[in-house]
């Protein structure tokens, strides 16, 4: 690196311990060890953004109203368990 790239690159170090490598601001740290609650935020925003609703990522439940259905309800569980088809955001659709 030529010293003037040296002389752009943030002052902080990293929680590594190393130099932080991301380009200064005029203050000679980066845009985050300038704003250290500003990564945090924008974390929480981009979360909240991709959440899902409780209304979707629910799969709606099967009537359980007679021991046949409950029968066929425990089965399905029991093969989705088996084949590990239980993924965050799944939408498994039940057929009873």
């Amino acid at each position: 690196m030529t010293r003037k790239n040296l002389d752009s690159r943030c002052k902080a170090q990293t929680k590594s311990g190393k130099g932080c490598q991301a380009a200064a601001t005029a203050g000679g740290l980066c845009f985050f060890h300038a704003n250290p609650n500003k990564a945090s935020e924008l974390g929480r925003i981009g979360g909240r953004s991709k959440r899902l609703s409780a209304t979707e990522s629910a799969d709606p439940l099967p009537k359980l109203d007679n021991a046949i259905a409950v029968r066929d309800a425990v089965a399905q569980l029991i093969a989705d368990a088996y084949a590990a088809n239980f993924t965050p955001g799944s939408r498994r659709a039940w057929h009873l």
